[in-house]
């Protein structure tokens, strides 16, 4: 027995026939059982599985895409190893030929599961936001990594574009080629080699030099800091209209709460407001693209909030918590309420 095969069998996939099934549960579970952290040295693909099963260590880059490479193949899947772009890096992806058509795996990404390419996957959920798989094309006679990239940007002018619409944007994160290219011309460098990756359905987690990162379609917390993104179709003048005034900025707040003794200056105003049982304090600034609220007095999540609309109507609520993040991190409970509360005020002024 190889050691792709005793990688199937602790997966508990040995048995499984080549299906699209058997496909999503093997990448499913290699990307969630097999960390995604870095190695101290390089490695080849049969030494990255032996260690995963003898101590669990993880692996990046190109080492983790000829990792999986290897296992699709031991299940009897037609895995074929193509030239790709991460980020504008160089970097390698797996695609399964199968009579239901071909998926995309890239396990470098990292994605959570396969993505359809025929037809190309489009509007799938996924812990980074909503994917889409959008074709382009190459000049005709446009063959080989060399002639497949434009001699301006150096970027694939054939093949798939991954967009990814997240966190108040939507962008290409990586291109696929058509190209097919051999074991040894994978690109074994990670895109980020310093970072740890942990894949959940609902969000990722990121740590680079012990300091974790929370990640999901519509927030990022960091050290102290929460942000939450929305997009708008209103114009970015009409939003900052509303925030300018205390009326425009009371009405992102939970119903129920009023404006107290409300002292407006050149740059801003000072007001309390009560939303029951609480009472609080606070300085608010108006700032070219937004606004900034500190709190004063008084006790709520955050000590101060930043709320800043982008000219692409991207509206961005950065909340610094009053309370440091302990050391473990914070409950995903927490998390998740604060996020929806932050959104909850960024979808009232997208609604303006």
């Amino acid at each position: 027995m190889t050691v792709a095969h005793e990688v199937l069998e602790s997966l508990g996939l040995e048995d499984a026939a080549p299906t699209p099934q058997a496909l999503g549960d093997l990448f499913t579970r290699f990307q969630t059982q097999l960390r995604y952290r870095p190695a101290p040295a390089p490695r080849g693909a049969e030494e990255v599985l032996a260690q995963f099963l003898e101590q669990e260590r993880g692996c990046v880059g190109g080492e983790r895409t000829l990792a999986f490479l290897a296992l699709a193949r031991a299940a009897g899947f037609d895995a074929r190893l193509i030239a790709a772009e991460l980020l504008g890096a160089p970097h390698a992806a797996v695609v399964v030929h199968a009579p239901e058509g071909r998926a995309l795996c890239d396990a470098a990404f990292p994605l959570p599961s396969p993505l359809a390419l025929d037809p190309p996957a489009a509007d799938e959920a996924s812990p980074y936001g909503r994917l889409t798989l959008i074709p382009f094309t190459a000049p005709p006679g446009a063959e080989g990594i060399a002639s497949a990239k434009s001699p301006a940007t150096g970027l694939f002018m054939e093949g798939i574009a991954l967009v990814v619409d997240g966190r108040g944007r939507s962008a290409v994160r990586a291109r696929y080629s058509r190209v097919e290219i051999a074991e040894e011309a994978c690109p074994m460098a990670p895109p980020d080699p310093a970072c740890e990756v942990r894949l959940f359905p609902d969000r990722v987690l990121r740590t680079r030099d012990g300091v974790p990162e929370v990640l999901d379609p519509w927030s990022r917390l960091h050290r102290q800091e929460l942000s939450v993104y929305h997009r708008s179709e209103a114009e970015p003048a009409a939003l900052l209209a509303r925030l300018a005034t205390p009326a425009g900025l009371l009405a992102l707040y939970p119903g129920g709460a009023v404006a107290e003794e409300v002292a407006e200056g050149v740059e801003g105003w000072e007001w309390g407001v009560t939303a029951e049982p609480e009472r609080r304090r606070e300085r608010v600034r108006r700032l070219p693209d937004g606004l900034a609220v500190e709190l004063l007095s008084g006790q709520h999540p955050f000590a101060a909030k930043r709320y800043r609309v982008e000219p692409d109507g991207r509206l961005v609520l950065r909340a610094t918590l009053s309370r440091p993040v302990p050391p473990q991190g914070m409950a995903e409970p927490v998390r998740k309420t604060l996020v929806f509360h932050l959104a909850s005020e960024l979808l009232q002024l997208a609604g303006a």
